[in-house]
């Protein structure tokens, strides 16, 4: 680009956007890094940041105190296809004032070979059902990459969480119990903003129960990135270790997804009526 391009961000995707033609675009080299994450009608947004334009891709959310997500390029799959996603969530609690000792761990791994794990240090101010948050968490990662631009099927061996999901799919803002909306700033609780993400995309999103610990490639890999990201978080693995660790397990519980379940079966098109 050149020098003085002006260069927002998508309200859609968060991608960066030059004007051309007399109309907003997503850069070639854009497009060709993040071949699964552009959306195909682009909103001009705020102006992106000087890393952002570096990046190619900005947001404005505030990622977790541990934050890891990425993409297997040579599992993707028909960009038309319900993409299904398997999310975990982990929470224990430990007696005293240490919030490094009791962080809200996920994990998620999708079909398309998307996978991601983080962790979130709560202080005491911040009450709720932490287990919940926990399972809702790696549900609002997953969501924000792909709902724009696929429909999504999320598995969950978590019922209070895919309950939630239905109500905020029916319109509801109710949050779980416990959880508060106050944040510095004015930045939107995380919950909120998920809330808001569903019902937006309410058609696109379908969830599934599915039985934790009975072998499902996709919520046995979710539940080992949460896992991970628990000793990640508490010092039992540095960032690299985690990392590789991560990449690991990715792919090989995306390989027996494949060999199990190979492409969904309930795999749906977008069309430009939905």
């Amino acid at each position: 680009m050149q020098p003085g391009t002006e260069v927002r961000l998508c309200e859609s995707c968060h991608g960066i956007l030059v004007e051309a033609e007399s109309r907003w675009q997503h850069p070639a080299w854009v497009l060709e890094k993040f071949p699964q994450r552009h959306c195909e009608t682009p909103t001009p947004g705020r102006l992106a940041k000087a890393r952002e334009v570096r990046a190619g891709w900005g947001s404005d959310v505030r990622k977790d105190d541990f934050f890891h997500i990425r993409e297997l390029e040579d599992y993707l799959v028909d960009p038309d296809a319900t993409i299904h996603v398997g999310t975990d969530g982990s929470y224990r609690h430990v007696d005293g004032p240490d919030i490094r000792q009791r962080p809200i761990c996920w994990g998620f791994l999708a079909s398309n070979g998307l996978y991601g794990l983080g962790a979130a240090r709560m202080p005491h101010r911040m009450i709720g059902q932490r287990v919940l948050q926990a399972e809702l968490r790696p549900i609002w990662w997953s969501l924000r990459r792909l709902v724009r631009t696929h429909y999504v099927r999320i598995l969950s061996d978590s019922q209070d969480a895919l309950d939630v999901v239905e109500q905020w799919r029916a319109g509801s803002e109710q949050m779980p119990p416990g959880y508060t909306l106050e944040r510095a700033g004015e930045r939107k609780a995380t919950m909120l903003q998920l809330a808001q993400l569903v019902a937006e995309n309410a058609s696109r999103i379908s969830v599934e129960k599915v039985r934790g610990h009975t072998g499902h490639p996709l919520n046995e890999g979710a539940d080992a990135l949460a896992k991970i990201a628990r000793m990640w978080a508490t010092g039992r693995l540095v960032k690299a270790e985690a990392h590789a660790d991560a990449r690991r397990v990715a792919r090989a519980q995306l390989t027996r997804y494949r060999e199990n379940y190979g492409r969904p079966a309930s795999a749906v098109r977008l069309s430009a009526d939905n």
